[in-house]
């Protein structure tokens, strides 16, 4: 008996689901209840494969882009030119995935005023391959604050759709346009030159008019050198800072169209100043013009625009010297074979080192006075290890300004019998927190906010003691 009822109630559960496959419908949407009528099955509401243009109407103007034969979006009213694809790429990637999250048929709506689609805050034009069109108003965030009321056109229903769109359709049509400069990448760089042209910008900026610098490479990698107005090593970190800048965080604040007889307006014929990037198979110029306000407005001949940047960043990139700060290399100081020191305002005249083989120096080439030759660096840790504040740029040099009429301290470094490099150091000032040092073959004048001379080894014999710690040894272990 049991088993005959277990096997009826199982006819009855099929009976039941066949009655629901083919015969049961479910309810119609809850009229006055949208924002909880999310669809089953989301149908996305734009077909971007066939869309060629979008026009964007809101209240700070209107803007159209356009799609060409080969997929890529240009801005082409009001007037063409490239589109900032950071920008309207996200927008367009919203827009094309757009689906309704909530429907309310016309039978259930409230005057399209209700859902601010009467004044809507941006209405978006749609044109496609065959020739149509399609308008879609974007209207008010809904109660709950989760979704965004949209009207098409011509169609019945109002839908709520993700609120994302909203940030992207306010915007000044000039916020669709490409803000950014082209086609200068970190990689590939070869040379880099900085011109400052006006006289007024180059004083204000205390830099010479040309900055020429080269990628060579060495034994050790590549490295960045000077070749004008000095010959010396660059700081790669500071010519990278330029580049990135330029590649990928060069949003401007504003652009503005140019014509080619606005360009001595603009004060870009001739520019004021200008970045040379030389590649191998190319050249990037950009020209910097004239300041509006907190902006200054730079220039690439590949597009009339001009686009206005912070002149904070824009001078600060021109007047970077690009040099390392610090006097001397511990390469520099393999090469030396001969040190004098002398001390002027003291009574110890001060000692002359001698190189002796290429792990041994002595006090005046004395056989009897050897010492490791790491010791040698005691003669001008903080030249080799401390960067300078600034250099000091004004000729010629004013000797007694500086203290160095009567320097503290003069280094004299030799190099097969000829003096290389001749650094006069002046007293610490205490009231200016600043010791100037001099290098006199290179003609280099820096200023330090440190007492150089109290680390320099004050005589000979100090190159001379027995036992040397091994904080001190690796401290004096050449670069």
């Amino acid at each position: 008996m049991k088993k005959w009822i277990g096997i009826a109630i199982s006819i009855i559960l099929v009976l039941g689901l066949a009655w629901m496959a083919f015969y049961w419908k479910r309810p119609g949407p809850v009229k006055n209840k949208p924002q909880t009528a999310p669809t089953d099955q989301p149908w996305v509401m734009l077909d971007f494969s066939i869309i060629k243009s979008v026009e964007i109407d809101n209240a700070k103007g209107k803007v159209k882009v356009e799609k060409d034969e080969n997929g890529k979006w240009w801005v082409v009213e009001p007037k063409k030119d490239k589109a900032a694809m950071f920008f309207l790429g996200s927008f367009l990637d919203e827009l094309s995935k757009l689906y309704p999250r909530g429907v309310i048929p016309k039978s259930g709506q409230e005057p399209l005023a209700g859902y601010g689609l009467d004044q809507p805050i941006a209405t978006l034009k749609f044109g496609y391959a065959d020739g149509k069109t399609k308008t879609l108003r974007i209207g008010n965030i809904n109660p709950t604050g989760e979704f965004l009321y949209v009207f098409i056109e011509d169609e019945p229903d109002v839908y709520l759709v993700s609120p994302r769109i909203r940030m992207f359709s306010q915007n000044e049509p000039d916020f669709y346009r490409l803000r950014s400069l082209l086609d200068v990448t970190r990689e590939g760089v070869r040379e880099f030159i900085v011109v400052v042209q006006d006289p007024k910008l180059r004083a204000d900026l205390d830099v010479p008019e040309k900055r020429h610098l080269l990628l060579q490479a060495t034994p050790k990698g590549n490295m960045w050198i000077l070749l004008e107005p000095w010959k010396e090593n660059a700081e790669s970190t500071l010519i990278g800072d330029v580049l990135i800048w330029a590649e990928r965080t060069n949003m401007a604040d504003n652009v503005k169209d140019l014509s080619k007889d606005q360009m001595s307006s603009w004060q870009l014929d001739p520019p004021r100043a200008y970045f040379e990037i030389i590649y191998p198979d190319r050249t990037e110029k950009i020209l910097v013009g004239k300041e509006e306000g907190e902006l200054v407005y730079l220039f690439q001949e590949k597009r009339m625009a001009v686009l206005g940047f912070k002149k904070d960043k824009v001078y600060g990139f021109l007047g970077t010297e690009y040099r390392v700060k610090r006097l001397l290399t511990f390469k520099e100081m393999n090469d030396f074979d001969r040190i004098e020191v002398k001390f002027p305002a003291r009574k110890n005249p001060g000692y002359n080192l001698v190189k002796m083989d290429e792990k041994l120096w002595a006090v005046d080439g004395d056989p009897q006075k050897k010492f490791p030759k790491g010791r040698i660096n005691w003669v001008a840790k903080d030249l080799l290890r401390t960067e300078f504040q600034g250099f000091v740029t004004q000729r010629p040099v004013e000797m007694s300004k500086y203290g160095l009429q009567h320097p503290a301290a003069e280094i004299i470094f030799y190099s097969n019998n000829a003096a290389v490099r001749n650094f006069l150091i002046s007293k610490w000032s205490k009231e200016k927190d600043i010791c100037y040092v001099y290098d006199t073959k290179k003609d280099i004048l820096v200023g330090y906010q440190k007492d150089l001379v109290e680390w320099i080894a004050p005589d000979a014999g100090t190159f001379l003691v027995k036992k040397v710690g091994a904080k001190e040894n690796k401290q004096d272990k050449p670069e």
